[in-house]
């Protein structure tokens, strides 16, 4: 599942707090800043952020 955010580095920040694992936050070429954390399961939410390139 990808989730829209306004801003991945203060969401990663706030799950951090909560000793939640995530992984680091990357920028893609197609212009979104994302990061994903999974749990036990394996299932994958990763957050996202529209840079509002157009590439």
């Amino acid at each position: 599942m990808t989730i829209g955010v306004d801003d991945v580095d203060r969401q990663v920040a706030v799950l951090k707090q909560r000793d939640l694992d995530v992984e680091a936050v990357q920028d893609t070429p197609g212009g979104f800043r994302i990061a994903a954390i999974s749990d036990p399961a394996g299932n994958i939410v990763t957050l996202a952020q529209d840079l509002g390139l157009n590439v």
